[in-house]
């Protein structure tokens, strides 16, 4: 099985992930928490820019310049870690003209970053929705490949069994088999039983070779 990655627009992922602990399940984890904080912050930015347009100045309004910072720093930081190639470097020159109470430069600016920030999370959010998808793909992969060598066993104990003309053992495997809740399983199990009641013990462990080579290589679920 292929080994699961992701990747996401405007990102380094394997910087990010590097720069978060060197492992997938670790580097989604904080992309997950990165979108929630992002979410918020962004809604905050977004009062921000609505203020300003409706302060009738033109300019970005100066008593929020202090949170101002704090939220462009914060997300400067945390989208340099995760890899993101052009996020920290809007927010750090945002940061830096509030800092130095640069209103017009926010005010032309602060459009575009929001902009940015948003395509971040819807782009981060779609990706981590199709990594869920592989990882539930090889999840449902391994646990097949885990159901088929249970009933390979099986069918090979019950072929074992007709090889030594163990009869209750025989019936014991069949009725074991006839249990399990497989149509395909079911089917098979039938014809094996049919074969074993008219004593063609060599045809019965025929169907048997011939099913477990096909089950061998595919998934009955």
């Amino acid at each position: 099985m292929k080994e699961t990655t992701i990747q996401i627009n405007g990102i380094n992922t394997a910087r990010g992930m590097a720069l978060t602990g060197g492992t997938l399940d670790t580097y989604r984890k904080v992309l997950i928490m990165f979108c929630k904080d992002a979410e918020l912050r962004l809604q905050t930015l977004k009062y921000f820019l609505l203020e300003s347009l409706n302060s009738g100045t033109g300019s970005f309004p100066s008593k929020h310049l202090a949170s101002f910072t704090t939220q462009v720093h914060a997300l400067k930081a945390a989208s340099a870690s995760l890899g993101a190639t052009e996020l920290p470097f809007i927010a750090e020159r945002l940061e830096m003209a509030a800092r130095d109470s640069d209103l017009a430069f926010i005010q032309e600016n602060l459009t575009e970053f929001i902009e940015t920030l948003e395509e971040h999370i819807n782009t981060i959010q779609a990706a981590l929705h199709e990594l869920a998808e592989q990882s539930d793909g090889k999840d449902a992969a391994m646990a097949e490949n885990k159901d088929n060598s249970e009933y390979l066993s099986v069918f090979q104990e019950l072929s074992d069994a007709l090889k030594s003309n163990k009869i209750s053992e025989i019936d014991r495997i069949i009725d074991k088999l006839s249990k399990m809740e497989q149509d395909k399983i079911k089917g098979i199990v039938e014809k094996i039983s049919d074969q074993v009641l008219m004593a063609e013990f060599d045809i019965a462990i025929k169907t048997i070779d011939e099913f477990t080579s096909e089950l061998s290589g595919s998934s009955i679920i």
